[in-house]
């Protein structure tokens, strides 16, 4: 059970020691999420995933040729548009996930050095929620499985964005 204490760790420990001996305010300024970086990654990409299932629901009553509707040969654009996104949104998860694998491995290191593993990691994951955003406005929008649609995509792209990595502020003040 005993395990090393990060630099982070040991500043902490240090300016808290300090304030502790010579009675100076202390005034330490986190801003406390209200649910964990992974959690949050963990829901956006679920919410990717059943956006994913709403948009090819709303394909389902859509003609091939819409300007002919007696030509029944081939695919729909936005089917094809769908099933592309499916092979990109599986790409997004698997770095996705192996960024998070590799961001609780670095979370010692500096801040940046996090919050660009973090971006590179998940920046596929938000493309591809853009681009689902964007399918569905173009074809499908009028349904209801096309409005929940970009809904979970919305909401997939926010909480991305909510788990990016925050700065710890320490400030002692005299």
């Amino acid at each position: 059970m005993n395990q090393p204490i990060t630099r982070d760790e040991m500043r902490v420990f240090l300016i808290v020691w300090r304030c502790a001996y010579t009675e100076r305010p202390l005034q330490i300024h986190y801003r406390v999420p209200t649910m964990g970086r992974y959690k949050s990654l963990l829901i956006a990409i679920a919410l990717f995933v059943a956006a994913w299932f709403l948009l090819l629901s709303a394909t389902a009553g859509v003609p091939e040729n819409p300007a002919d509707l007696s030509d029944t040969s081939g695919l729909p654009p936005v089917t094809i548009y769908a099933v592309a996104l499916q092979a990109i949104g599986i790409v997004a998860i698997i770095v996705s996930v192996l960024g998070m694998l590799a961001s609780y491995k670095i979370r010692s290191v500096s801040f940046g050095f996090r919050l660009a593993v973090f971006w590179v990691s998940n920046a596929l994951l938000v493309l591809a929620s853009l681009l689902g955003v964007f399918v569905i406005a173009s074809y499908v929008l009028g349904t209801i499985s096309g409005v929940a649609g970009v809904a979970l995509y919305i909401a997939s792209l926010a909480l991305v964005v909510i788990a990016a990595p925050k700065r710890v502020t320490i400030k002692h003040q005299p």
